[in-house]
């Protein structure tokens, strides 16, 4: 009997006492919580392809493709050449 008492007291004790602990302090401005800043700018994106290399031996290259159809430029350009020259 007072082992079951002490567990549950144990018990009641935890539920209560582990999600307070985790509770977290937020910067407040006149009674209003205050955002979080953000992330931070990226760098600019490069002009060129850029190879990011794997431990797998397989290279990914990345590249920055713009908004005003540089990518149906590309395409038309790809279309237009014979299946047998190189790319």
């Amino acid at each position: 009997m007072r082992t079951t008492m002490f567990r549950a007291a144990l018990a009641s004790f935890i539920c209560v006492a582990v999600p307070a602990a985790a509770q977290q302090t937020v910067p407040m401005r006149n009674g209003i919580p205050v955002a979080p800043n953000g992330i931070a700018v990226p760098p600019p994106l490069p002009d060129k392809s850029v190879v990011y290399h794997t431990a797998e031996g397989m290279d990914i290259r990345a590249t920055v493709l713009d908004s005003c159809g540089s990518c149906t430029r590309t395409a038309r350009s790809t279309r237009n050449q014979s299946p047998a020259s190189p790319r």
